[in-house]
C-alpha cells in the first residue's frame, strides 16, 4: 500500500526543467534515499508524475526531486508525494465523489438574491448526503447539514482534501458548539506529523475591539498578536484608554505543534473574538478537531 511521505510547500531551486529542491510543510514521514522513486500527487487525489529522490536534508524537510513527466513549473503549489509498495501499487485512494445536477429556479431560493447570479449547480456531501447549490469552484463551501467543507467542480462534489492548506483561518467551529473542555488531535496541528510543543492560539486583533477614539485601535486592527498569560503593553495601554475589549478568550489554549519553522507553521490556529470563532488553516486537523470535540 502507498505511504505518504510529505506535501511539497514551495520549490527553492530548480537547476534543471524536470528536476527542483523542494521544501516541505513538515518533515518527511519516513526516510528516504537518493535513487528512491515516488509518485507525485494533487490534493485532490490525481496523479501528476512519478519522480526520483536524489538527495534530503539533515532535519528531513526539504527533498531534491527529478520528476519523470511533467515540468516543475507546471505542478501546483502544495503536492502530495507517495511512496508506493511495489509495481502493482494502485497508490493512495481516491477521495469519494457524488455527481452534481444543474440547480433549479427552487433550488436557488435557499440563496439571497446577490448569491443567485452566474451559473449553479447541486452539490451533494459526501459526508452526510445533504444538496446545496454553489458555484463550481476550487474553493471548500462549508455543508449546510454538517460541518464538512466540500469542493463543489462543474460535475462532482469531493470533501476538501485533507492536506489542503489556506493562507488563513478558512475552516471555523464556534466556541459555542464546544464544551467545558477542549480536545487537541496529538499531532502537528499544521503537517499531521508528531508535535513536539503546544503553542498558545493566536487571537486576531483587528476584530477584538470595538471602533472608538483610541489611537491605538486605528494602529492595531490589521494586526495580529498572540494571547499571553499576563496581558501585552498593547492590552494594558488599551484598558488605560477609553473603551474596553468587547469579548475575550481565556488564556490556555494550547495546541500541538511540531518544531519545524516555517511560513507553513504561522498561526495555523487562531480565534476571532467577533465572531467567536475557533479557524483552522488545514483542513484534515480541523476534521479530526471536530471528530474528538463530539461535533460531527
Amino acid at each position: 500500500m502507498a505511504t505518504f511521505l510529505c506535501v511539497l510547500s514551495h520549490v527553492v531551486s530548480s537547476s534543471r526543467p524536470d528536476s527542483a529542491l523542494f521544501g516541505t510543510r513538515g518533515r518527511l514521514r519516513q526516510s528516504v534515499a537518493p535513487g528512491d522513486l515516488v509518485a507525485v500527487y494533487a490534493l485532490d487525489g490525481t496523479r501528476l508524475t512519478a519522480a526520483t529522490a536524489t538527495w534530503v536534508n539533515e532535519d528531513a524537510t526539504a527533498v531534491a526531486l527529478k520528476l519523470d513527466a511533467v515540468a516543475v513549473k507546471v505542478l501546483p503549489p502544495n503536492t502530495e508525494v507517495w511512496r508506493y509498495d511495489g509495481p502493482d501499487d494502485p497508490g493512495p485512494t481516491p477521495p469519494p465523489r457524488t455527481a452534481n445536477r444543474p440547480a433549479s429556479a427552487e433550488d436557488l431560493r435557499q440563496l439571497s438574491w446577490t448569491a443567485r447570479f452566474g451559473r449553479h449547480v447541486m452539490g451533494t456531501c459526501v459526508n452526510c448526503g445533504t444538496a446545496q447549490p454553489a458555484h463550481p469552484s476550487d474553493t471548500p463551501v462549508r455543508c449546510r447539514g454538517c460541518r464538512a467543507y466540500l469542493v463543489v467542480a462543474a460535475d462532482d462534489t469531493a470533501e476538501a482534501p485533507a492536506h489542503q492548506e489556506t493562507t488563513g483561518p478558512s475552516f471555523t467551529v464556534e466556541v459555542s458548539a464546544l464544551g467545558d473542555s477542549v480536545v487537541w488531535p496529538p499531532v502537528c496541528a499544521c503537517c499531521g506529523g508528531p508535535a513536539d510543543q503546544t503553542v498558545e492560539v493566536a487571537e486576531m486583533m483587528w476584530d477584538r475591539y470595538a471602533g472608538t477614539d483610541n489611537p491605538l485601535d486605528l494602529l492595531f486592527r490589521e494586526t495580529r498578536v498572540e494571547r499571553a498569560a499576563t496581558p501585552s503593553w498593547y492590552e494594558v495601554a488599551r484598558s488605560t484608554g477609553p473603551g474596553q475589549p468587547t469579548t475575550h478568550l481565556s488564556t490556555g489554549l494550547r495546541f500541538p505543534r511540531c518544531g519545524v519553522k516555517n511560513h507553513d507553521h504561522d498561526d495555523v490556529v487562531t480565534y476571532a473574538p467577533r465572531e467567536h470563532t475557533i479557524g483552522f488553516r488545514v483542513y484534515g486537523y480541523y476534521r479530526a478537531f471536530c471528530r474528538l470535540n463530539d461535533l460531527g
